[in-house]
C-alpha cells in the first residue's frame, strides 16, 4: 500500500528520520574537536551576542537619520552615547574573561569533553527542546529577578549595576554583575542537561536566548519584533522590559508574560514616550474592585481579629494549622484503609488493590511526622523569632478574588520550585539516597506517608510555604486558606484511591495529578514529578498514566 504525502512526510522527516540529520552529519563530522570543547558554549554565546547587538548598535548611532527606524524608538530622549556603550561592553568583556573563562577551563576538571551523538533530534524534539529550556529559565529569572528587586542588600550588591540605566539598549543587556552572569550561565548550561535537551538544542537555545534577551533590551519596537509575532502576548518583548527599567517593580520575566501575568507584576506599555498608551494593565489588585463594601470576607475576618487575634498572631499558628489539617484530613483514609474490602464501594477506587498498608507502617509514618515537628520544625519556629520580626495583621480582609488570583499563584509557585527539586533529587542518586528515599520506603502511598519526609525535604518545604506567600505579598487569610489547601491536595495525592469526587477529576481538562498521577510515580519514580499540577510533567515529558494493581 502506498503512503500519502502527509502521511510519508511524517513517518519520514517528523518520527523515524530528522530533518536536521544532514546539518547534524556535517558539523559532527568536519567540526568535531571544536565542539567537544567545554569552552565552544561559551564562545558561541559570546560571538552570538556582540554579532547580534551590531544592528541595533548602529541603528542608536545613525539616530534622527535614520527617522524611519527612530519612530519605533521606545525612549526617544534616552538614546545611548558612545561611553555608555563602550562602558557596557567592557563589562561583558571583563566579566567573560576574568570569571566566564576560568570557569569553563575549571570545567574540564569534573566534565570531560562531550560525546557527540550520532543521530540528530527530529524537528518536534528540537522545537520542544528549544521552548521548554525558554519556559524553564524564563520562571528560573522570574524568581531571581523578582528577589533582588525586593530584597535591597540582593539589588544593591548584585542588581543594581544593570540598572544603571533607565534606557535600555543592546549593549547593555550583558552590562551584568558577576554573581547575576554566573547565575544566568549556569542556568543556560544546567537546563538542557536536567531536560536531556540534545547538543544542537542546546546550542540552538543558547543562541534563541541571547538573541531574545539582546531584543528585550534594544529600546525599539519594531513591528517585526517577536512581541508583535507571537500572539495573545505570551511574550513580552522590547516594550515589557523597557518599562521594567523605567519602573523596576514590574515585569520581572525575562522573556514570556504569564508568571508576571499569574503573580500581578505585570505592567503595559511606556512611560516615557507621549506616542504610547501609559496605562497600566491587569493584576490581581486592579481587576477587581477593592472597596471594602465588596469585601465579602469582612466580617470573618473582623471576627478572626476581634476573638482570636493572640492565636492568629503567633508564629507558631501556621505549624499548628499546618499539622492538624493533615491530621484530620488523614484520619478518614486510614480508617478505609484499615477496613479494606469490608468496604466494598469505596474499596473498588483502590489504586493498589494488591497492596494494603498495615496498622504499624500508619504508625511508623505519623511519629516521623511528629518527631520531625518537635524536634525540627517547632526550634526553627523559636530561633525565627529571633530573627524575623512578629507578623502584623491588616484591618481589612482580601477580595474573594484576591483570594483565589493569589492563592492559585502560590500554588502554581510551589507546583514549579517542587517540581524542579523532585527531579534534580531523582536523577542525582547521593541526593536520593540521603534526602528523598525515606519518602519512597513504600510503593503503595497512603495518608499518613504524606508527611514521611526526611529533615532537609521537610525543612524546604516548609521554607517555601513560608516564603511564597510573602514574596506574593498574599493576606494572611489567603496564606492560611493556601496551607490548608495544598495539604488537603498533598494528602489526597497520597490517599492510594482514585475517587469520582477528588480534585483531579472535578478540576477539567486533566490540569491536576491527583492520587493517580503521584501512586504512579511511587510505583515508577522516573514519572510525574509535580505535586500537585499536570503542565510540567506533559511538558518536559516526564507523565507517566496510571497502572492498577488488582488482587489476583
Amino acid at each position: 500500500m502506498e503512503l500519502t504525502l502527509p502521511r510519508h512526510v511524517w513517518i519520514n522527516y517528523f518520527h523515524n528520520e530528522s530533518l536536521l540529520q544532514p546539518l547534524w552529519d556535517t558539523l559532527r563530522l568536519h567540526y568535531k574537536d571544536y565542539l567537544r570543547s567545554p569552552l565552544f558554549p561559551v564562545i558561541l554565546t559570546v560571538s552570538s551576542y556582540f554579532i547580534l547587538c551590531v544592528p541595533y548598535v548602529i541603528c542608536d548611532l545613525m539616530g534622527d537619520k535614520w527617522q524611519w527606524v527612530q519612530q519605533f524608538k521606545i525612549q526617544p530622549r534616552g538614546r545611548p552615547t558612545y561611553s555608555t556603550m563602550l562602558h557596557c561592553a567592557g563589562v561583558t568583556l571583563w566579566n567573560h574573561l576574568f570569571l566566564v573563562f576560568p570557569a569553563s577551563v575549571a570545567q574540564w576538571a569534573w566534565r570531560p569533553p562531550v560525546d557527540l551523538p550520532e543521530v540528530a533530534p527530529t524537528l518536534p524534539e528540537f522545537v520542544a527542546g528549544v521552548i521548554g529550556n525558554l519556559l524553564l529559565f524564563d520562571f528560573q529569572y522570574y524568581i531571581w529577578h523578582m528577589l533582588h528587586h525586593r530584597i535591597r542588600w540582593l539589588y544593591v550588591t548584585f542588581h543594581a549595576i544593570h540598572h544603571k540605566y533607565s534606557a535600555p539598549f543592546a549593549l547593555a543587556t550583558q552590562c551584568l554583575g558577576g554573581w547575576e552572569l554566573l547565575t544566568v550561565g549556569f542556568w543556560t548550561t544546567l537546563n538542557p542537561i536536567v531536560l536531556k535537551s540534545h547538543l544542537l538544542t542546546t546550542w540552538v537555545f543558547m543562541v534563541v536566548h541571547v538573541y531574545v534577551s539582546i531584543e528585550d533590551h534594544c529600546g525599539y519596537d519594531f513591528p517585526w519584533s517577536l512581541s508583535r509575532i507571537i500572539p495573545f502576548g505570551m511574550y513580552g518583548g522590547p516594550s515589557m522590559h523597557d518599562v521594567h527599567h523605567q519602573k523596576p517593580t514590574s515585569n520581572f520575566a525575562p522573556h514570556f508574560g504569564h508568571w508576571d501575568r499569574v503573580f500581578g507584576t505585570h505592567a503595559e506599555f511606556c512611560f516615557v514616550n507621549p506616542n504610547k498608551d501609559t496605562k497600566y494593565m491587569w493584576n490581581s489588585s486592579s481587576m477587581w474592585p477593592l472597596q471594602s463594601s465588596q469585601r465579602l470576607l469582612q466580617q470573618l475576618w473582623d471576627y478572626i481579629l476581634l476573638h482570636h487575634r493572640p492565636l492568629v498572631s503567633s508564629p507558631f499558628f501556621p505549624v499548628i494549622l499546618a499539622f492538624s489539617s493533615y491530621v484530620v484530613f488523614s484520619v478518614p483514609f486510614a480508617v478505609l484503609d484499615l477496613m479494606g474490602d469490608k468496604v466494598p464501594y469505596f474499596y473498588q477506587y483502590k489504586i493498589q488493590q494488591d497492596r494494603k498498608p498495615t496498622l504499624q507502617m500508619m504508625k511508623r509514618s505519623f511519629m516521623t511526622a511528629v518527631y520531625n515537628h518537635i524536634f525540627f520544625v517547632l526550634p526553627s519556629v523559636v530561633i525565627g523569632l529571633f530573627i524575623l520580626p512578629l507578623p502584623t495583621l491588616p484591618q481589612e480582609a482580601p477580595t474573594v478574588c484576591e483570594v483565589f488570583v493569589d492563592g492559585l499563584a502560590t500554588l502554581l509557585l510551589f507546583d514549579t520550585q517542587y517540581y524542579i527539586w523532585h527531579v534534580i533529587h531523582h536523577k542525582h542518586p547521593q541526593l536520593y539516597k540521603w534526602v528523598h528515599a525515606v519518602h519512597h520506603e513504600y510503593k503503595f502511598p497512603f495518608s499518613w506517608s504524606t508527611e514521611q519526609l526526611s529533615i532537609p525535604e521537610l525543612m524546604t518545604v516548609g521554607f517555601w510555604s513560608n516564603q511564597d506567600p510573602i514574596l506574593l505579598r498574599c493576606h494572611p487569610l489567603t496564606t492560611w486558606c493556601v496551607t490548608v489547601f495544598s495539604i488537603w491536595m498533598s494528602v489526597e495525592d497520597h490517599i492510594g484511591y482514585d475517587l469520582p469526587w477528588t480534585l483531579n477529576h472535578l478540576v477539567p481538562f486533566g490540569l491536576l495529578g491527583g492520587a493517580p498521577a503521584h501512586d504512579m510515580h511511587h510505583q515508577k519514580p522516573n514519572s510525574n514529578y509535580a505535586p500537585f499540577f499536570s503542565h510540567w510533567d506533559r511538558l518536559f515529558g516526564t507523565v507517566a498514566p496510571l497502572k492498577r494493581r488488582y488482587v489476583k
